[in-house]
């Protein structure tokens, strides 16, 4: 029997394919301001590769992400340790709101109070070593963006975990 080509993409999106790894080792977050003094960062990481992070076995077999995607508090335990953020020489005690699984990548969401509002802030800090240690080629951006700011960057990667940023062009 053929499987239409649609149906065949849906199902290959859906299923783990443990004999071709992807070839993009990355995860992408976001620093956005939500209200007063509040801020969020949304964060991005494919879940095979966050499987292998958090020392989980990739399945042998097709089987739906959602099935093996790590749970919440493991990958909070995991992002705690490698992960860090301060404001204006401040260091930052995030939490964990809660993650999402996504056709290929988990969404964690990151909320922080700071006792800065946006434009207050001259100076970011940040430290990311998400899956350096299980990818040589694992690269990590972080985008910040807040009001009256333009975006910036900035990139981590296994010889460069940590970076910082002045904040003083608007």
């Amino acid at each position: 029997m053929l499987i239409p080509v649609f149906l065949m993409a849906t199902i290959t999106s859906l299923c783990a394919d443990p004999v071709v790894p992807h070839p993009l080792k990355m995860s992408v977050a976001h620093l956005t301001h939500l209200d007063s003094t509040s801020y969020e960062i949304e964060l991005r990481i494919f879940i095979d590769d966050l499987i292998v992070g958090t020392g989980g076995k990739l399945p042998s077999r097709p089987t739906p992400w959602s099935e093996v995607a790590p749970k919440a508090k493991k990958v909070d335990t995991y992002l705690s340790s490698r992960l860090a953020l301060s404001i204006n020489d401040q260091s930052i005690d995030w939490n964990f709101d809660h993650m999402e699984v996504e056709e290929i990548a988990v969404a964690c969401y990151l909320r922080f109070e700071c006792a800065y509002l946006p434009e207050e802030i001259t100076r970011i800090e940040a430290t990311n070593s998400i899956l350096v240690d299980n990818f040589v080629e694992q690269r990590n951006v972080l985008h910040i963006e807040l009001p009256n700011s333009r975006r910036r960057s900035l990139l981590f990667n296994t010889h460069e975990r940590s970076s910082d940023l002045l904040m003083a062009e608007k």
